[in-house]
């Protein structure tokens, strides 16, 4: 956990505190919308904090820790640290662990597939040309359902094309 982990309840579990699953302001009810945040408190319109923390029990007595993926091979964020001026994805990766996921990172020109158990697929400012073989691979693993995040970056990699295809326009 670390400073900027604020306002959550975090259940733990296990050798040396493995398993963790995190509870939000979010997670607990949905708030209206306020004109002043600073000076008005924002209406409850829905309770749902004994079912979030019901769900997180529950997963923390399961173990599951739902695999979510990184694509390296197409000059991604790095998931390390390359210095203290440039953290990668670490701030990320730890908020997703922090909140029961598993992140792996997925080299695409490796595997046959994206993997059947990925929960979603983070694409972090690929720099380089996606080959047509891993863009069968992300349209397959869309067209089962999959979830994908991708934050482009300057360059064109061969991902526009695709996302034109699912009535996603790349500017």
């Amino acid at each position: 956990l670390s400073a900027t982990q604020l306002n959550r309840f975090i259940f733990m579990t296990g050798t040396g505190n493995t398993f963790r699953q995190t509870v939000t302001p979010q997670d607990l009810a949905v708030f209206g919308q306020v004109r002043d945040p600073l000076n008005e408190e924002p209406e409850i319109k829905e309770f749902r904090a004994e079912k979030a923390f019901t769900d997180a029990i529950m997963r923390l007595m399961y173990r599951e820790r739902q695999p979510v993926y990184f694509t390296h091979d197409h000059g991604e964020m790095p998931l390390e640290p390359k210095s203290d001026q440039d953290p990668g994805l670490n701030l990320l990766t730890r908020e997703l662990e922090t909140s029961g996921y598993e992140v792996r990172p997925l080299f695409l020109s490796r595997s046959d597939a994206v993997p059947a158990d990925a929960r979603i697929v983070f694409m972090v400012r690929p720099s380089e040309e996606f080959t047509q073989s891993d863009l069968r691979k992300v349209e397959k693993f869309l067209q089962g359902g999959g979830r994908l995040l991708v934050a482009m970056g300057p360059r064109r990699t061969g991902l526009e094309a695709l996302f034109e295809r699912w009535g996603v326009t790349v500017k």
